[in-house]
Formats: C-alpha cells, structure tokens, sequence
C-alpha cells in the first residue's frame, strides 16, 4: 500500500465516521462495531503462486449506513479498484441521509402550524 494509498483510505474512514455521527443525530440506534473497518492483503498462493481469487480487501462493518451491517469491497488487482468501489457507495450512502434531512426539514415545514 502506497502513502497516497494509505491517506485515501484514512480520508475514508472520517468520511464514514462523518456519516456515522450524521446517521446517530436523526436515529440513535447502532451497533458497538459502528465504522470499523479493515484491509486485507493477498495471501502467498494469490501473490506468488497464481491464485486468482481477489486478495486486496476493504470491510466496512455499520449498522447505519447502506442497506446492510456489513461490506466487502474486494479486487485482484490493487487497492485502487476497492477503494474507488467503496467511495462511491459510501458517498451515495450519506448523500441520502442528507437527502432524508432535506426531506425531513421539508416535512416539518409543511406540517408546522401558520405564523
């Protein structure tokens, strides 16, 4: 992993920390595991030995961003086919909390009595 590989990945990770924080202000509920995430690296038969089953990784465990509690972000070829993967579902995932903000701030709006 390159340091420009490595500060991606940590720009990432307050970005899913962000959308965590966002996430906790509309709904409180969550997981104790909420943003943890890891990288794996190939194993010896996937680097030397020609296993071409993917080995660069991105897990991303979070109750409260995307449909799931658990994501897997995986390539052969390098970090950079994840990562580019997971930023954009990560940043399609706080863009819609900010979409349901909007939509909520509109809804109260129209239900608020006149002045």
């Amino acid at each position: 992993m390159t340091p420009e590989e490595f500060a991606r990945f940590m720009r990432l990770r307050e970005r899913v920390f962000a959308g965590i924080e966002r996430a906790l202000e509309i709904d409180g509920h969550h997981k104790s595991y909420e943003g943890v995430m890891s990288i794996s690296f190939p194993h010896i038969f996937q680097d030397r030995y020609g296993d071409t089953s993917p080995g660069y990784a991105l897990e991303l465990g979070c109750y409260v961003l995307g449909p799931h509690r658990s994501y897997r972000w995986d390539s052969r070829s390098g970090f950079t086919e994840c990562f580019d993967v997971a930023e954009r579902d990560i940043e399609e995932w706080i863009a819609e909390l900010e979409d349901d903000d909007y939509d909520d701030d509109q809804e109260a709006q129209v239900k608020a009595p006149p002045s």
